[in-house]
């Protein structure tokens, strides 16, 4: 298996009216102002939830100024997530393979629901294919517990674009991101990496910022191979997906191109 093309990297817009750029400090308020907006997915919608979920571990406060019309952010939990009430005027449907609302997701048993139900989005009519796939989410959403330390969870989300015939999954956390992931490491610490040459690092094989310590479960030797994102980004790639890893603050990204599709 060869080593994958660096990924490309460019500035993302900002994530829903989110104003604050800095880190939020406890205690602080913001405020999301979503009144102008007319059309959301899921990636943008679970980072908006993981950040104002983390300003809210963090004993921040807030509000949200509301759009018109509000119905798709309840039916996709926003509201649920971040711990506000609006009436429903609406009657929810079945979501199973249309999409995955907002949730948190910790480790353990929640991880594979959350996995298949993403699956389940993708229709994936091949058991062998939905079973490498379900690892791929997996993977994604375990590797938040191992590196990110974060307050709070995983927030997943899922959506279905039939017409456009694609899906687009989001699997976001409010950790320390990339770059200080490998500068708590004393393998990488001395590198001085930027946020960009750290994601680029991260997908890259054999590479790691938790290497391997007494008493860890891992300590047999056959885990924490520094293979887990690269095999997961070889993988979806070559289905045809597009991987698109996001820091939030400060703003960067990186996408590894692929053919079609998300």
């Amino acid at each position: 298996m060869q080593a994958p093309q660096h990924p490309q990297v460019r500035q993302p817009s900002r994530i829903a009216g989110f104003t604050s750029e800095e880190p939020l400090s406890g205690n602080s308020k913001v405020t999301v102002d979503l009144k102008s907006l007319r059309w959301i997915e899921a990636l943008p919608l679970a980072v908006l939830a993981a950040l104002v979920r983390a300003h809210q571990a963090n004993g921040g406060t807030g509000f949200i100024q509301v759009p018109p019309r509000y119905e798709f952010l309840q039916r996709m939990n926003l509201f649920k997530v971040i711990g506000s009430k609006l009436p429903e005027k609406f009657r929810r449907e079945p979501e199973e393979g249309r999409f995955v609302p907002l949730r948190e997701v910790r480790p353990g048993q929640e991880v594979q629901e959350a996995a298949m139900e993403i699956v389940n989005t993708l229709k994936v009519d091949d058991e062998d294919s939905a079973m490498v796939l379900r690892h791929c989410v997996g993977e994604l959403v375990d590797n938040v517990g191992v590196h990110a330390m974060a307050k709070t969870p995983a927030i997943i989300c899922a959506q279905h674009f039939p017409n456009a015939k694609r899906t687009q999954v989001a699997i976001v956390d409010a950790g320390i991101g990339f770059r200080k992931s490998f500068q708590a490491s004393a393998v990488y610490q001395s590198l001085g990496l930027s946020d960009r040459d750290a994601l680029k690092l991260g997908v890259a094989p054999y590479v790691t910022s938790k290497p391997i310590v007494s008493g860890d479960p891992y300590a047999s030797g056959y885990g924490r191979l520094g293979v887990g994102l690269f095999i997961v980004s070889e993988i979806l790639l070559r289905v045809g997906a597009s991987c698109f890893w996001l820091l939030a603050r400060p703003h960067c990204a990186a996408r590894r191109p692929a053919n079609a599709g998300e």
